[in-house]
C-alpha cells in the first residue's frame, strides 16, 4: 500500500485503528509461493523427469499432469487471503465507510455494485499446452500457470487471466490514475532436450498488464485506451541445459506510478488488471522433448482510481 493510500485513509481512519490496518498487512514481504501449491509444482517438475528417464510413458505423464491442473484451482479459491481479514474488519466500522467509498473491492464483499469488481477474463489453453488460469472477482484472485506438453516440434502459447472494474468519471474532463494494489509471486523452470546437429530452445516470459479500454456506448465493444506492462522475468535457455524453480515476488505499484488517462463524464471505462504467462519452445528430434512450466500468482485487494478535475 502506498504511503498517499495510506495518508488518505487518516483522512477517515483514526490512528489505533490505521495501526491495527498496517499491523494486519504486515510489511512487504509476501510469500515466494504459497506452501499448498509447492508440493504441486514440485510434482510436475518431477512428472517431467520420470517421463524423461522412461519410467513413464508419454500417455501416464499427460494423465497425471492434468490431475494436478485440476487440483490446482479448487486449492487456490479455498484458501481466504490473508488480506480478507482487515478489509472485513474496516467495512464493519462505519467511520471508514468513506475509505470504502473510494476503493473498488473484490465482488464478495459487501457493498455498492459500482464500487466492486465486475469484469473477469481467462483465456483458453492454446494447442500443445497444460494451463491453469484462475481470474476470480469475486475474490481478488489471479492466478496463470502454463506449460508444455510433451511434444516435439515448435510450439508457442500464453496462459493469461485478468480482473477489472468499470468506472465512469464524474467531472465533465478530468484526469484518473489507475492504481491497483496487487501482490505477487512468480516462478518458472525449464529443461532444453538435446538434438543432434540442431539447436533446440526453451523461451519463457511473465508480466503484469494494466490496461485502461473505452467501452463503446453504441457497440458496448472495448476500445483499447491506454496499456502499460511490467516484466517479471524473460529467459532464453538452450540446447542441453536446463534449470529449476526460479522464484520471486513483489507488490504493485511500489514505486511505479499508476496508469493515467483523460477522460469525461460521457465516458465508461474498463480497466483491468492482467496476468501474462508467455512459453515457447523448439524441439528437432521428435523422440526428445522440452519441458517447463511458469505460473504468476496475485492477490488484489483493492484498485484505486483517483480522479482529478481539469476544468
Amino acid at each position: 500500500m502506498t504511503c498517499a493510500r495510506l495518508r488518505a485513509m487518516t483522512m477517515f481512519v483514526d490512528e489505533e485503528e490505521l495501526v491495527r490496518v498496517v499491523s494486519a498487512t504486515g510489511p512487504d514481504c509476501p510469500e515466494v509461493v504459497d506452501p499448498d501449491q509447492v508440493p504441486m509444482l514440485d510434482e510436475l517438475a518431477e512428472l517431467d523427469r520420470l517421463a524423461a528417464r522412461g519410467a513413464i510413458t508419454l500417455d501416464e505423464l499427460v494423465g497425471r499432469q492434468s490431475a494436478v491442473f485440476d487440483r490446482l484451482p479448487g486449492s487456490l479459491l479455498m484458501k481466504s487471503p490473508r488480506y480478507r481479514t482487515y478489509v472485513n474488519a474496516i467495512a464493519e466500522r462505519s467511520r471508514a465507510v468513506q475509505f470504502l467509498l473510494d476503493a473498488y473491492l473484490p465482488a464478495d464483499i459487501p457493498g455498492p455494485v459500482e464500487r466492486r469488481y465486475r469484469l473477469s477474463f481467462a483465456a483458453p489453453p492454446p494447442p500443445g499446452f497444460g494451463q491453469v488460469t484462475v481470474a476470480s472477482k469475486e475474490t481478488g484472485k489471479l492466478y496463470a500457470l502454463n506449460g508444455f506438453l510433451p511434444q516435439g516440434g515448435f510450439a508457442s502459447g500464453r496462459a493469461e487471466a485478468a480482473i477489472g472494474i468499470l468506472v465512469r468519471p464524474t467531472h465533465p474532463i478530468s484526469r484518473l490514475t489507475f492504481e491497483p494494489a496487487v501482490s505477487y509471486a512468480w516462478g518458472h523452470r525449464a529443461d532444453v532436450a538435446t538434438a543432434q546437429g540442431k539447436v533446440n530452445w526453451v523461451t519463457s516470459r511473465g508480466e503484469l498488464v494494466f490496461t485502461v479500454d473505452r467501452i463503446n456506448p453504441v457497440s458496448g465493444g472495448a476500445e483499447p485506451y491506454l496499456h502499460k506492462s511490467l516484466e517479471l522475468w524473460q529467459k532464453y535457455t538452450g540446447t542441453g541445459t536446463g534449470y529449476g524453480w526460479i522464484r520471486g515476488h513483489g507488490q504493485y505499484p511500489g514505486p511505479n506510478v499508476g496508469l493515467q488517462v483523460i477522460a469525461g463524464s460521457g465516458d465508461l471505462l474498463a480497466m483491468w488488471v492482467t496476468v501474462r504467462i508467455d512459453l515457447a519452445k523448439q524441439d528437432y528430434d521428435p523422440q526428445f522433448f522440452s519441458t517447463g512450466q511458469a505460473y504468476v500468482d496475485c492477490d488484489v485487494p483493492f484498485m484505486w482510481v483517483t480522479e482529478v478535475p481539469l476544468t
